[in-house]
């Protein structure tokens, strides 16, 4: 990615003007995998080959954590993730990601300002490109509940595909719930969202409601995380679709679940399943698709 170096630049001089500080932290996290997808598809633009293959994974993670004074904090992180298929590699995708988080710490609540900026190449083209603003709050509401409620504004351009270039508005709620001396939590969350995209045929409307469970606890003294979701999406199309005769209609069911297992020091292996059950009158977007992926890592 032509913009990865750049980052790394000013995450270094950013260190070096600031690492000095006390309350500043640095993470790095890489990993390498393998995995199988019996349905190799791209969401953002309905196709899916209904052939499976397997791909060659590779993520590499670096993040900055730091103090203002007493009440603000900064959070700045930079990603690349790879995906390599043996065979489809019209579908390789690369991924890039940074983001800038601010943080101000009120008596009884957080506010805070996320930037997000996400570039991905796929088959070595660009192809997509995102930048997001979304501000939010945070706030314990009891003893063990926690609320973290957000708007999201995007905007999303397609290379080669400017008639779904779109922009997003999202409003969406997370209560936490943490237990097991809060190494442990479940999450519930609700969010509402209107794509306006160039062209109307692609503007909709979309309710979308998950569920997460994660703990942490160690076996055979060996620290384990396992994560397990549910997530469902409702959209709704404005505008008459030509192929179909009738407005699209969309329902996406997910559900994930991981196990991550240190197995020396900071090295770590994990296997992860997903499974997407995606229902639709147009039949390009209407799919089942199951990936299954090992990896080890590292994480500091």
């Amino acid at each position: 990615m032509r913009t990865l170096p750049n980052c790394i630049v000013m995450l270094i001089a950013l260190n070096n003007a600031i690492f000095s500080f006390a309350d500043s932290s640095f993470s790095f996290d890489a990993s390498l995998g393998r995995k199988y997808d019996d349905n190799v598809s791209v969401q953002e633009i309905d196709a899916n080959t209904a052939q499976s293959d397997q791909a060659n994974l590779a993520a590499l993670a670096l993040g900055y954590d730091y103090r203002l004074g007493s009440n603000n904090e900064i959070n700045i992180n930079v990603s690349l993730s790879k995906t390599d298929y043996n065979e489809l590699d019209a579908f390789d995708i690369d991924t890039y990601i940074g983001s800038v988080n601010f943080i101000h710490e009120f008596d009884h609540f957080k506010s805070g300002l996320s930037l997000r900026h996400a570039e991905s190449e796929l088959g070595g083209d660009n192809f997509l490109t995102l930048d997001q603003v979304s501000p939010y709050i945070t706030t314990f509401i009891a003893k063990n509940w926690f609320l973290r409620t957000a708007y999201t504004r995007t905007k999303k351009d397609l290379i080669g595909r400017q008639d779904k270039d779109a922009d997003r508005d999202a409003l969406s709620s997370d209560i936490y719930y943490f237990f097991n001396g809060l190494r442990s939590y479940c999450i519930v969350g609700y969010k509402y969202s209107y794509e306006d995209a160039q062209l109307n045929l692609y503007d909709y409307d979309s309710h979308t409601i998950k569920a997460r469970y994660i703990r942490n606890f160690s076996l055979f003294s060996q620290g384990i995380k396992w994560r397990v979701g549910l997530k469902y999406e409702n959209r709704e199309y404005d505008d008459i679709n030509p192929i179909i005769q009738a407005a699209r209609s969309d329902d996406r069911a997910s559900f994930e679940s991981s196990l991550e297992v240190t197995i020396a020091g900071d090295f770590f292996a994990k296997i992860e399943y997903e499974r997407n059950d995606y229902q639709s009158n147009l039949n390009s977007a209407d799919y089942t698709q199951n990936e299954i992926a090992l990896s080890l890592g590292y994480e500091y």
